[in-house]
């Protein structure tokens, strides 16, 4: 089951390089709360992100700022999702 606080939510408008194209994008950041998700085979509390640009995306970031998780819409309209194998989470 995954939970959401959204009462510390933000959002930043940012210029950013796209890495799969090498341009520059504008892209809105907006934190938009906590959230209960399974990474490196645990449940953990992590901070959800959606970046609205090109592909619309939503990060996940646990307490120490790693990358946990994200996922995004195909061309095709399914759902693809990256998980953390191993970003430290048990260090």
């Amino acid at each position: 089951m995954e939970t959401v606080d959204l009462l510390h939510s933000i959002a930043i408008f940012q210029t950013v390089v796209v890495t799969l194209t090498g341009k520059i994008s504008e892209v809105w950041i907006d934190s938009t709360g906590t959230q209960v998700i399974q990474a490196q085979g645990a449940t953990i509390q992590a901070v959800r992100y959606a970046y609205t640009w090109e592909i619309e995306t939503m990060v996940w970031y646990d307490a120490a700022g790693r990358w946990v998780k994200m996922m995004f819409k195909a061309q095709d309209g399914s759902m693809i999702a990256y998980r953390c194998r191993d970003s430290g989470l048990g260090d």
